[in-house]
């Protein structure tokens, strides 16, 4: 997602662990707000794991893609 589509989002997420609310509490806490509540400097800190986070995605289905290749 991009941080305009982001800010646009009405999903919740924990103030401290940062889960996405899925019911009434994750780690404890219940306190909840959408990306666009968030100060900028979490926002900043949440759109760079979500890039990590796809970066090591792409690695995984890259290098199983390489296994996978070399199986056949």
């Amino acid at each position: 997602m991009t941080r305009e589509e982001m800010m646009a989002d009405e999903t919740e997420y924990c103030c401290y662990c940062g889960q996405e609310k899925v019911k009434f509490h994750c780690c404890g806490e219940n306190h909840f707000q959408t990306f666009a509540q968030m100060p900028t400097d979490e926002q900043d800190e949440s759109l760079k794991a979500e890039l990590i986070k796809r970066a090591e995605d792409a690695f995984v289905r890259s290098e199983q893609a390489k296994r996978d290749r070399s199986n056949t």
